[in-house]
C-alpha cells in the first residue's frame, strides 16, 4: 500500500526515541496506520493510545513486546479488527496485559 502525503509527513515528521514510553495519537482524521519502521524504533514503549482517528484501520503487524497498555477508543475500522469475533489483530494484543478497545 502506499502512502498518501499525509502519511508520509507524519512518518517524516515524528523523530524516534528509545526512551519513549508512552504515545497517545488523537484526532488525526487522515493516518490509516503507523508505519512499522517507526514503531519499531521505539524500544521502549509501554502505552499506545489511538483515539478520535476514524479512518486509522492498521496496527503493525509486530507490536511490541514491550508494550504493556493497548487503548483504542473512536476509532471504527480498527476497533472492528481487534475484536475477539473478527480476528484479524486478536491474535497481536491478546497477550497485552491492558486492552481498551472501544471504551
Amino acid at each position: 500500500m502506499e502512502p498518501d502525503s499525509k502519511e508520509m509527513w507524519l512518518h517524516k515528521s515524528v523523530v524516534p526515541s528509545p526512551l519513549l514510553e508512552s504515545i497517545n495519537i488523537s484526532g488525526w482524521a487522515n493516518p490509516k496506520f503507523l508505519p512499522w519502521g517507526l514503531l519499531q524504533s521505539f524500544t521502549s514503549l509501554e502505552r499506545l493510545e489511538i483515539e478520535d482517528c476514524p479512518k486509522f484501520r492498521s496496527l503493525s503487524r509486530g507490536l511490541l513486546p514491550t508494550l504493556s497498555s493497548l487503548v483504542i477508543k473512536e476509532c471504527p475500522l480498527l476497533q472492528r479488527r481487534c475484536s475477539k469475533e473478527k480476528r484479524d489483530y486478536w491474535p497481536l494484543i491478546a497477550n497485552i496485559p491492558q486492552r481498551g478497545i472501544g471504551r
